[in-house]
């Protein structure tokens, strides 16, 4: 069984949160499923995964909501088997840092519990999630905390979005020294901003960018061969597409996508 809801964010949350999502799975036989690479809080609703360490230090049962980084290098899996409902919070590429002000460098490749720096706040809406009657009292519920929570910073102000928004519009197919010029800064404030931001350089958020439209071509159009994908997201051959993929995720392409059919 997979149920699945998904709503794009809207009004003064567009340009920092991307959607939410909703997930109920049933899974009978064990699953083991690479973990996420993009930025999110997920509250766990009912059933935990088993995070397990790529690096050999065991595995660990989730907390009961958590927050991940982005993620440069793959350190888990994920293991699942039983029944899950979940809750996410997918944020733009600095969506959390305008909303929180929180340096991102301190996630980078982590998995926190988020009551360590949002604190009782979330506990009180893992309950209120957990208690919610449907989808939309849910995103009405997380939309009311972060608004206020984005008000407060009222004084923030930046014009970064562009850069980012034009990174993602092209897939991550870009000039660096373009962008730099664009921004008005010195190479060194550009590479600043980007990791106080997004908690990465840029060259690693351009490379994931590109990386993220390799694998949403091949899962919406899974006829084309990875020739034709290679050239479509700008790489100069098959050869740096697979080397950018067993760099971020320590996978082959086919092996990747393999494993992440299906739990989406």
């Amino acid at each position: 069984m997979k149920t699945i809801q998904e709503q794009i964010s809207s009004g003064i949350l567009n340009s920092c949160v991307s959607k939410y999502c909703y997930k109920e799975l049933a899974i009978t036989n064990e699953l083991i499923m690479p973990a996420h690479t993009d930025q999110f809080l997920e509250f766990y609703l009912s059933g935990r995964y088993t995070i397990v360490d790529k690096k050999g230090n065991g595995e660990f049962l989730s907390p009961a909501s958590i927050f991940i980084g982005h993620q440069t290098t793959p350190n888990w899996d994920l293991k699942l088997q039983g029944h899950y409902r979940m809750f996410f919070i997918h944020f733009t590429p600095n969506g959390f840092f305008k909303i929180f002000n929180i340096p991102m460098k301190e996630f980078t490749n982590k998995a926190l519990d988020p009551e360590s720096f949002i604190h009782m706040e979330i506990r009180q809406m893992h309950e209120q999630l957990s208690n919610a009657k449907c989808f939309t009292d849910m995103t009405g519920i997380v939309e009311r905390f972060l608004i206020r929570k984005l008000l407060s910073r009222q004084g923030y102000a930046d014009n970064f979005d562009k850069i980012i928004n034009h990174i993602n519009a092209q897939h991550g197919i870009v000039d660096i020294n373009w962008l730099v010029n664009q921004s008005n800064l010195s190479i060194r404030q550009f590479e600043r901003k980007f990791n106080q931001q997004l908690g990465i350089s840029p060259k690693t958020f351009i490379r994931k960018t590109r990386l993220n439209h390799v694998i949403n071509l091949k899962k919406l159009q899974p006829y084309l061969s990875w020739t034709d994908i290679t050239y479509r997201a700008g790489y100069f051959d098959q050869a740096h597409m697979i080397k950018d993929f067993k760099s971020l995720t320590c996978e082959s392409p086919k092996l990747f996508l393999k494993k992440i059919v299906g739990t989406q």
